[in-house]
């Protein structure tokens, strides 16, 4: 039986994947590993260009997306440095080295400088990923605060509280969870596969908890906005393209499915001989690599657009700049027309004499051509609030 089973592995591709996707190679894992960083990278010098020009035209921005997002490219950047480092060892990527003992179970007390490189790959990249991900989640929950949210009274203030509040938990818990899994015997995660069954808890069931609420998160900060959309008095087109600016993130959430759906699969065959866990490891990496990756490319795109505004080479840019007006009904329309059209604040108009109401409505500027558009405050999106006057 031993010989059998020799002979079926040695005719076995490790490359071919019982779990339904592909694994990822060295190559694909390097590419991920390099020029999502470089993307990122180059973005965030974008939005930095973009916020100077908004702060120029608007004066000073509620900056705290911008910076969860600064911070999330930089754990990108450790991310893509530990995978590479990975890769270059011959660990990450390739397939587990085969046993040196013919003993069917010295896959539990053996172990090579491959699999220890990638075990400790694991580690450190989970950690970064995990506060990566936070950031970048956080990051989404102020851009929405920064277009919708009229004073601590609206419903949608709370509403973001409590979605950040949750985020903040889940990222301390499983923060916490994966760092101390086996307590301060910090080495049990990278040597023999005993230590990590007699020192530590059933990290599987704490990694798969993990990957369903990182999906679940996402969903929940996706879905925030959608029922204000929904809200809003525009034709149903207009309403799908608004979602649609913020769906972009959907992207990275179908790499989390993925991903998920790799590590279900394979922690369902167990010890299979058909499953390869360096590189069932290696592509769960992979995945993780790329929903971080899109997830900042898909929250920087709408603040870019102040790059793009006025500029006739990238009139279709336009409609990220001018896309979301939120916009006072007023009793007299004067203030909302020369705000709009002027620029000024429509604090400093109301004051002068016009009276605005409660009545809010949140309107798609027309930007599909070159007329004038209005100069972009908060990274691009042009906002005008709300504002009660009092009689004088």
């Amino acid at each position: 039986m031993p010989d059998m089973s020799s002979s079926m592995m040695a005719n076995l591709n490790p490359y071919d994947s019982p779990v339904g996707v592909a694994w990822a190679h060295p190559g694909a894992i390097m590419a991920a590993a390099v020029v999502f960083p470089v993307v990122c990278a180059f973005i965030l010098g974008l939005r930095l260009v973009a916020r100077g020009r908004g702060r120029k035209h608007q004066g000073a921005n509620q900056d705290a997306d911008f910076w969860f997002m600064a911070v999330a490219c930089l754990l990108l950047v450790g991310m893509g440095a530990v995978l590479g480092s990975g890769v270059a060892q011959n660990a990450v990527g390739y397939p587990t080295p085969a046993p040196t003992s013919n003993d069917p179970m010295a896959f539990i007390t053996e172990t090579t400088p491959q699999t220890t490189t990638l075990q400790k790959v694991q580690y450190i990249f989970q950690l970064l990923m995990l506060s990566c991900y936070y950031c970048v989640k956080m990051s989404v929950i102020f851009f929405y605060r920064k277009i919708f949210v009229v004073g601590s009274r609206s419903a949608f203030h709370w509403i973001t509280i409590v979605a950040g509040v949750i985020v903040t938990i889940w990222w301390l818990a499983y923060t916490f969870a994966i760092a101390f899994d086996c307590g301060t015997n910090f080495s049990a995660h990278w040597t023999a596969l005993v230590n990590l069954i007699e020192d530590c808890s059933d990290l599987q069931n704490v990694v798969l908890s993990l990957l369903i609420t990182d999906l679940l998160t996402d969903i929940l900060v996706l879905i925030l906005p959608v029922p204000i959309v929904i809200s809003l008095k525009m034709s149903t087109g207009r309403k799908l393209a608004t979602i649609g600016v913020f769906a972009l993130g959907l992207l990275a959430t179908i790499a989390a499915a993925i991903r998920l759906a790799i590590y279900v699969n394979a922690k369902n065959l167990g010890i299979d001989p058909r499953l390869d866990q360096n590189l069932s490891v290696s592509t769960i990496l992979y995945w993780s690599m790329i929903e971080a990756g899109i997830s900042i490319i898909a929250i920087s795109l709408p603040a870019l657009a102040a790059l793009f505004t006025g500029q006739g080479m990238a009139t279709k840019m336009r409609s990220f700049a001018g896309i979301f007006s939120i916009r006072s009904r007023s009793s007299g329309s004067r203030s909302r027309g020369i705000a709009e059209h002027t620029g000024q604040s429509s604090t400093a108009i109301a004051r002068k004499g016009s009276r605005s109401t409660s009545d809010r409505d949140f309107e798609l500027l027309d930007v599909g051509h070159d007329a004038p558009v209005p100069a972009p405050s908060h990274g691009g999106i042009t906002v005008t609030k709300s504002v009660q006057v009092e009689s004088v």
